[in-house]
């Protein structure tokens, strides 16, 4: 009888290949859907607690006509039942003629939130609201920076007559300042406190530039609109004048200016821990035209 030889035949290294991105491609796949499961079951756990913790709110203002002080008194002293995974911000304001109340619900997955008078519930969160990280409390130093409620809170120096106009602050510098790189023609008094770190924004048109008393910052060029940043260090303790200013000593040009806005960086974000200005940059985005008026919780 004649033995035969057996042939055997290994795989290719590309055959290999081959198999471990098939696998790996299979792996993500999965992790993928895994995942937005996950995403769907966060969602639907938040929005199903907001909308039963609303409903709660509205019956306490339905017999008491104003919102509980707390959670722990809402729905009729009961209280919210504590879900697993779930924590709540709570805020509201019975003052006004029409009270108010703001919610937030998240995890460390995401954050939802609910307002008053709102049918149903948004991702976000309620200003002042950290949400388990996933955002910061942010406060606009400056008031009325967009000039929605006109110029008149808005002092000025060595400038003509102000007037808003698509939302700008509009203005002709007049006379001789005594110094072209200190002078403000419009401006606002903000406090600062050495060492801190602060945030500056502004849109500006025409031959100025942002200013802050004592500091320097880029200027903008005739006739053409520029948007401006910057991440400053205090250097003293004191209210300084944070606007904007003609960059020429004679034969003044129309100034507009909006948007302005001064973050404390090291208040929202603690000592050591400031982002960089492009990094602010990012975050403002968020934010219609990067600006906002008051405080809010920005999403990191």
């Amino acid at each position: 009888m004649f033995s035969k030889k057996q042939s055997q035949r290994a795989f290719t290294i590309v055959e290999l290949l081959v198999v471990i991105v098939v696998i790996a491609v299979l792996a993500v796949i999965t992790i993928v859907a895994y995942n937005g499961i996950q995403n769907r079951a966060t969602v639907s756990l938040l929005t199903a607690k907001l909308s039963m913790t609303a409903k709660a709110l509205e019956a306490d203002r339905a017999v008491n006509n104003i919102y509980p002080s707390s959670l722990a008194t809402a729905n009729n002293g009961a209280g919210i039942a504590t879900d697993q995974g779930v924590t709540l911000d709570y805020t509201y304001d019975n003052s006004g003629t029409e009270p108010v109340f703001c919610l937030t619900a998240y995890n460390n997955r995401a954050s939802y939130t609910i307002r008053s008078g709102s049918a149903s519930a948004t991702e976000g969160a309620c200003a002042g609201s950290t949400a388990g990280g996933l955002y910061v409390p942010l406060t606009n130093l400056v008031s009325n920076g967009d000039f929605s409620g006109g110029a008149a809170d808005w002092p000025t120096s060595n400038s003509g007559p102000v007037a808003v106009v698509d939302g700008a602050a509009v203005f002709t510098p007049i006379g001789s300042p005594a110094s072209t790189t200190t002078s403000h023609h419009i401006y606002k008094s903000v406090p600062l406190v050495t060492g801190q770190v602060y945030y500056l924004r502004a849109d500006v048109y025409g031959s100025a530039r942002m200013s802050l008393t004592s500091y320097t910052y880029p200027s903008n060029a005739a006739n053409t609109w520029g948007s401006y940043s910057a991440r400053q260090v205090a250097t003293v303790t004191a209210s300084r004048a944070f606007g904007v200013r003609s960059t020429l000593a004679s034969a003044w040009t129309e100034v507009r200016c909006k948007n302005l806005l001064i973050i404390n960086l090291t208040t929202a974000f603690g000592a050591g821990n400031e982002p960089t200005a492009a990094q602010m940059d990012a975050i403002m985005q968020q934010f219609p035209d990067r600006w906002f008026n008051g405080s809010v919780s920005a999403k990191l």
